[in-house]
């Protein structure tokens, strides 16, 4: 979970929907993010502030011109996921949210949710900035539909933004209509996903579970999918793959094929869910 901090809250200049957002000094009564004890380059639950707008997410502390960088939005009032536009008066503070206490307790399990985004435009997800650590297991749900047409396009799973091919290794099993096919290659292919020109409102769903993801140990993932093309066609697919690597899984990137120019539609949902045991 993101690093928190105690009456830290400042003002910003900030207009617009800007990314970074510069801190200007403490609001009375409280301090600012410096002095509360915020590290630069560290993931803050943040809030902000104007008027009748709001806004909470993860955001990235920096030293070098006291900022916090917009990172995941975890709610709006212009929308879930969706940055409000600043006048100029906002105030930016520390804060615990939501996420944060929702807790579900079912035999000494503990389940955090830990990223959430829903896109409201073309785009792909991304944890950079989110804080992963600190769970046994890490659990992923999805709804995702490509921007390309014509044809399903496949789907990476990326670890620490590492797109080596050969540093990873799946095996997959595929049951769609009467046909079933396995196959074994390099790569961090978890699936397909139902293209722009598939069925109105139809999405693939699945989800991914990550086991053992903190150094020292190869990490394992299975995937399942199931999507439905078209009136004749529906696709069931399990897959498994290693990431050959010990280091721990920091950052977390899903991405279509050719994703420099392909993208997930708007609508497209991504959750994570972080899983430990606890006394």
């Amino acid at each position: 979970m993101p690093s928190l901090l105690n009456f830290a809250r400042e003002t910003t200049a900030g207009t617009g929907t800007v990314g970074t957002v510069t801190l200007t000094g403490a609001v009375s009564g409280y301090q600012t993010w410096l002095s509360a004890g915020a590290i630069d380059a560290t993931a803050y639950r943040y809030g902000i502030e104007d008027g009748a707008n709001f806004e909470a997410g993860v955001g990235v502390y920096g030293t070098a011109g006291t900022t916090v960088t917009r990172g995941t939005i975890m709610d709006s009032s212009a929308g879930y996921g969706t940055a409000i536009s600043l006048s100029g008066t906002a105030e930016v503070y520390a804060t615990l949210l939501q996420q944060d206490t929702t807790i579900l307790q079912t035999g000494g399990i503990l389940q955090v949710e830990l990223y959430r985004s829903t896109l409201a435009a073309d785009g792909n997800f991304d944890t950079d900035g989110v804080d992963l650590s600190g769970y046994d297991h890490l659990l992923i749900n999805f709804t995702l539909k490509s921007s390309v047409s014509s044809t399903e396009d496949v789907v990476f799973l990326l670890f620490n933004n590492d797109s080596t091919a050969t540093n990873y290794h799946y095996q997959s099993f595929v049951a769609y209509s009467s046909l079933v096919a396995a196959g074994v290659a390099d790569g961090s292919v978890i699936g397909y996903v139902v293209p722009s020109d598939a069925l109105a409102n139809i999405f693939t769903i699945g989800q991914i579970f990550i086991s053992q993801y903190a150094s020292g140990i190869s990490k394992i993932a299975r995937a399942s999918m199931s999507s439905r093309v078209d009136a004749a066609q529906h696709y069931e697919r399990i897959v498994q793959f290693n990431w050959e690597s010990t280091d721990a899984i920091t950052r977390i990137t899903i991405q279509p094929d050719g994703y420099s120019t392909d993208k997930f539609v708007a609508g497209s949902f991504c959750q994570i869910i972080g899983i430990k045991t606890v006394s």
